[in-house]
């Protein structure tokens, strides 16, 4: 019976043998073909995905060599052209991002690296270069989120923590995260930096200690910026140790926690300082320069002119009173207070400068020419200090007031530089200024040598020419000036 059994399994009936002779074949071809023909979909495919990922990469290596050459413009067109090619590229959404932040145009910057976050598989790193955007921008807040989404684990994710708590004025949570970095390197010179900062509020000598070390570490890492903050740190520190009184050495405090960069640690100790003596002069004032940095007008203006009613001769309280005004679109009183620290003090440039950009802002040249004329014509300042004066008050002759000869006669003066080529150009010797402009170019590569050629050449008639000159002065402008009189134009 068993073989019986056996013998029936192994027959197949008459009528499957027949549906496979008319059927079964064509059925069979058919998986044959769409196997063949799926197999040769994928290997397109697979060809396809090869053949964009090296195109990607002739772009990322022709964009790698414009940006090593300052040419922003083509680095950026070739780097977008490789994400067209291979969207998952990391390393081209952070070099796009490096152009964006060398030009100042940080909102682009951020959008090319949130889309990242949507192309890469490296999404802490992103996160990590948006914090760092954020950090530049002063969005303390955004920089806090994204760092969080970074990797923990890294001291550079917690340095740029600590960094940010500070920036906030959350001390705390900066604590915390020193222990961290602490248990990683207890070496690391800016855990120490970051830490003299800190105790210095409690304990001026556990500050410099701190500081010290900061800077021992740091010897030899030049490369770093932690050298020259820890050294100009220290100094600070020791001229508050020693001071006389205790105000003025919290002042002093308050003063080397703004120069380093940190208005919410400084107004800690000058806030103490002006709630126990608010008759002290300088504390008043960099009070009001503290609410000036975080934006805080009307603070700013209440201490500031707290400071010129104990002292009306305080030429500092009225120059930051001037800065005050001008950046609340308050011109009449800016002017006015920006005169009265000159008049009070004229040796400091710092006030000149910042009275000279204000008007300048304002289009008021023939207030500019006035004061110009009294920095030249003054005994305060040797040549060096004037030429950057002279040089101002020239350009200003030959483009705003149109005093030709004025500006020739004063550019006379620095044969072979920038301002006298603009000065021939400005009095119709455009082929003797293009002389002088490429002579320039030899030597350096600078935004508005570059304009200034594609000026002269376009009024040349060198159409080709001038536009070259034109794209590398796009490419070099970091400030937005001359891209905004090239798009004027």
């Amino acid at each position: 019976m068993a073989k019986d059994l056996e013998y029936r399994l192994l027959v197949i009936p008459i009528d499957f043998r027949l549906w496979l002779r008319t059927k079964g074949l064509k059925i069979l071809v058919g998986i044959i073909v769409s196997v063949v023909v799926v197999a040769g979909i994928v290997g397109v495919n697979h060809l396809l995905v090869i053949i964009s990922q090296r195109k990607a990469d002739e772009f990322i290596d022709t964009g790698g060599q414009a940006l090593a050459n300052l040419r922003y413009g083509e680095a950026l067109t070739c780097y977008l052209q490789a994400l067209d090619y291979d969207p998952s590229r990391y390393e081209v959404y952070m070099s796009i991002a490096h152009i964006y932040r060398v030009k100042n145009e940080f909102e682009q910057a951020e959008q090319i690296l949130l889309q990242g976050l949507k192309g890469v598989d490296e999404i802490e790193d992103v996160n990590f270069n948006l914090g760092d955007l954020a950090l530049e921008v002063r969005d303390y807040q955004a920089a806090v989120e994204y760092f969080l989404g970074a990797n923990q684990d890294q001291l550079d994710v917690k340095r740029k923590l600590v960094e940010t708590y500070l920036q906030l004025g959350e001390i705390n949570k900066a604590k915390e995260k020193i222990e961290e970095m602490l248990d990683l390197d207890d070496q690391d010179a800016w855990v120490h930096y970051y830490q003299a900062l800190i105790e210095s509020l409690d304990k001026l000598e556990k500050g410099l200690s701190e500081v010290s070390l900061a800077k021992d570490l740091s010897l030899g890492k030049s490369s770093i910026p932690i050298n020259d903050r820890s050294t100009r740190l220290k100094t600070n520190l020791e001229n508050a140790q020693q001071a006389e009184t205790a105000p003025y050495q919290s002042t002093l405090l308050g003063f080397a926690l703004l120069q380093e960069g940190y208005p919410r640690l400084a107004l800690i100790t000058l806030e103490e300082v002006v709630k126990e003596k608010p008759e002290y002069r300088d504390a008043q004032a960099l009070l009001g320069a503290v609410y000036l940095e975080l934006k805080e007008y009307p603070s700013a203006e209440t201490s500031l002119k707290k400071s010129v009613e104990i002292d009306p001769n305080y030429a500092y309280g009225y120059y930051l009173l001037g800065q005050c005004y001008s950046q609340t679109s308050k011109g009449e009183l800016a002017k006015e207070f920006f005169q009265t620290a000159i008049t009070h003090d004229s040796s400091q440039l710092s006030y000149f400068d910042a009275y000279l950009s204000f008007l300048n802002e304002q289009d008021d040249y023939s207030t500019v020419e006035t004061v110009l004329n009294q920095i030249v014509g003054s005994d305060n300042y040797g040549d060096s200090q004037k030429e950057k004066y002279e040089t101002q008050l020239a350009y200003l002759y030959l483009d705003q007031l149109g005093k030709l000869q004025e500006g020739m006669q004063l550019a006379q003066k620095y044969k072979g530089t920038e301002v006298y080529a603009w000065a021939l150009y400005k009095n119709e010797q455009p082929e003797a200024a293009l002389a002088v402009i490429e002579g320039l170019l030899k030597e350096r590569s600078v935004t508005w040598l570059y304009y200034r050629q594609g000026k002269i050449q376009t009024e040349l008639g060198q159409i080709a020419e001038a536009r070259e000159s034109f794209d590398r002065a796009l490419d070099l402008d970091t400030e937005g000036e001359v891209t905004n009189l090239i798009n004027q134009k």
